[in-house]
């Protein structure tokens, strides 16, 4: 039923109040009469809104819809209600709580309209910024995988957020009982939380836990898990926390320690390889040196050439353990690849289990490949300790084979990964009878970091790949669960002969005349170097660190032709010598003895103008080699 004009007589008295917006509007929504109040909100003079249409406060916010709907309402008598977001006179928003009443004659029918605002901004405002913070809070929480729960112990109660439904793959219409979220710890992570749980509610103490859980589909995570208690009227009211998956930040965590692991282990055996190449170095040039004074057919010869290729062998290792350093020298050169196997394979060996059998089949006419011969043998012995695991401690039998084949020649169905061009190649097959992969397994072999063993050792399958890429080769891989592996290795073939027997053939003898200032640590290498250099014509003036052999320059600095020098060395190391010699005379040659690699040597910047670069072990030839350019490099200052 309609509402008569004298009816709202007093009701309209009533609502001119100073807190309340009143307006007046004909049928048409035209305005008719307004208080100061509005006026106050809109910013309008009275004058301004007379006659003119509501809708010069409409600010675009609502949809015409929802005006229409407004219109059908209040024309059919009845009284509407609701927030509008309406324009100010110069441009600002605010929100008025609206009510509408239609108002009628006493014959019913509806002569105007009285409009009722509340300017509410500044609530709706609020609430806007707590929405938007919750709304901001939501996205965190899934961004971060957070999710929270909540648990009375008296009613057995647990209830879980949505979050945490997520990260167990678990139904959120599910009703989750604490044996049900107990289910999802694994059987090494149940009785941590169920001893933290007890000893929480017991000792009103929380906890902060990392776990490993499944989730209701069986997928694998780690959690992190905090409790605290809530204790009311002197008992425990309630357990509640938080509930993250931090997965990733685990295995970040463990390819962080791995990295490390292996730095530490490269410092460790870049250490021992550069003592251990100091004691080859002296045993390598006294051998010579006795071979050099002694005649050919003495019957000690035979004995010294047989230490002198040992030597030459550790000095091999040696390069492996600087190359797993990070400070090795990578030189290619034409090898046999059969040598490569046969040597890899007695520094390997001792290291399988005595129930394996390793099998070869080489070919004896196999051309050469010309690759780094270092690199190539981390391959094989990384392959080979790969197969002895697959055995499982269990007997079996590691099958090596080589032979050549020609690209065209190629079974075209078989999938390899590298670059697989027309030409020769030298193909060994590396392949065992153990375990075997999974097809999940062998499509992630070549990711860095994965591994199927809980600690791995050498090279992982991605270094591997590298460095058959790196040699223009490529790499297939067939393996089957209970069948076995077996990896096949394709590499370029070069023209020539098997790998050389070291060359003994005697360098051509020079002689040089002047002072060289010898600054070596080793008594015996610098010893073994000084005699050398005394041989070859020169007067040697010896130091046994670096800050000797810069007093020993200081003093003698206009009679040295040239300086020779270690790198590490105690007191100050070979680059320290090195720069404040070139502040000096930065043209004097010099020869640098190392280890390590000519690449890391030119890491320092003043090492890189008249410096050469003798790699120890090095043999007699090879330092009267680096000696005559030095000395014909100092001869140019001469002229």
């Amino acid at each position: 039923m309609f509402a008569s004009e004298k009816n709202h007589k007093e009701r309209i008295d009533v609502l001119f109040q100073d807190h309340l917006m009143l307006c007046k509007m004909d049928l048409e929504g035209r305005i008719t009469e307004v208080n100061d109040r509005f006026c106050d909100v809109t910013q309008y003079q009275r004058e301004e809104l007379i006659g003119k249409h509501s809708r010069i406060l409409q600010s675009g916010y609502h949809p015409r819809s929802f005006f229409k709907e407004l219109w059908e309402k209040i024309l059919s008598g009845q009284m509407w209600h609701g927030d509008i977001k309406n324009k100010k006179k110069f441009g600002s928003l605010y929100w008025a709580r609206t009510t509408i009443i239609p108002v009628c004659n006493p014959q019913g029918v509806i002569t105007h309209f009285i409009d009722i605002k509340i300017d509410i901004t500044e609530e709706k405002e609020k609430e806007q910024k707590i929405q938007f913070d919750a709304t901001i809070l939501q996205e965190i929480v899934g961004l971060v995988k957070v999710g929270g729960w909540i648990y009375f112990p008296q009613s057995q109660e647990l209830y879980w957020s949505r979050e945490t439904y997520q990260l167990h793959e678990v139904p959120v219409d599910e009703k989750i009982t604490i044996e049900r979220a107990l289910s999802f710890y694994t059987e090494e992570s149940l009785p941590v939380i169920q001893s933290a749980i007890e000893k929480g509610i017991q000792d009103l103490h929380g906890w902060n836990l990392e776990l490993p859980m499944r989730t209701d589909k069986g997928r694998f995570f780690w959690a992190h898990t905090i409790g605290k208690v809530e204790v009311r009227d002197s008992q425990v009211y309630r357990v509640f926390g938080t509930f993250q998956d931090i997965s990733e930040r685990k295995e970040l965590d463990q390819k962080l320690f791995q990295k490390q692991k292996l730095e530490s282990l490269g410092v460790l055996a870049g250490g021992i390889a550069h003592d251990f190449n100091n004691l080859l170095t002296g045993i390598i040039g006294n051998v010579e040196l006795m071979r050099e004074d002694l005649p050919a057919e003495h019957q000690v010869s035979s004995s010294l050439e047989m230490i002198e290729q040992a030597s030459y062998r550790a000095a091999e290792l040696c390069s492996q353990m600087l190359a797993y350093a990070g400070k090795g020298r990578f030189e290619k050169s034409s090898c046999s690849l059969n040598d490569l196997i046969q040597r890899t394979l007695s520094l390997v060996q001792h290291s399988l289990d005595k129930r394996i059998n390793v099998h070869l089949d080489l070919d004896h006419s196999l051309p050469n490949v010309f690759v780094d011969s270092i690199q190539i043998q981390q391959i094989i012995m990384n392959l080979v300790i790969n197969a002895g695991d697959a055995m499982e401690g269990k007997s079996g039998e590691i099958s090596i084979q080589t032979r050549s084949v020609l690209g065209e020649s190629m079974e075209n169905d078989q999938e390899g990964v590298g670059h697989q061009p027309e030409g020769s190649y030298v193909h060994f097959k590396i392949s065992d009878t153990g375990c075997g992969m999974s097809e999940e397994t062998l499509k992630r072999i070549y990711e860095p970091f994965f591994s199927t063993k809980f600690t791995g050792r050498g090279l992982g399958l991605s270094a591997v790949l590298g460095i058959i890429k790196g040699h223009d080769g490529f790499l297939k891989v067939y393996s089957k669960p209970g069948e076995g592996t077996a990896f096949d290795v394709y590499l370029p073939s070069v023209k020539g002969e098997s790998l050389a027997t070291r060359n003994t053939r005697r360098f051509e003898p020079w002689m040089g005349e002047g002072t060289v200032l010898l600054v070596e640590d080793e008594r015996f290498i610098r010893e073994i170097a000084s005699r050398r250099l005394k041989n070859l014509g020169f007067e040697v003036l010896e130091a046994e660190d670096g800050l000797a052999g810069w007093e020993l320059y200081l003093r003698f600095k206009d009679q040295i032709r040239f300086v020779i020098t270690d790198l590490t060395m105690p007191k100050m190391n070979g680059v320290e010598f090195l720069g404040k010699l070139r502040e000096i005379d930065s043209t004097i040659p010099c020869i640098v003895m190392s280890a390590y690699s000519l690449e890391e040597i030119g890491k320092y910047s003043n090492l890189n103008s008249q410096v050469y670069y003798l790699k120890k072990p090095a043999n007699g030839e090879q330092f009267s080699k680096c000696t005559r350019q030095c000395y014909e490099e100092s001869l140019k200052k001469d002229n």
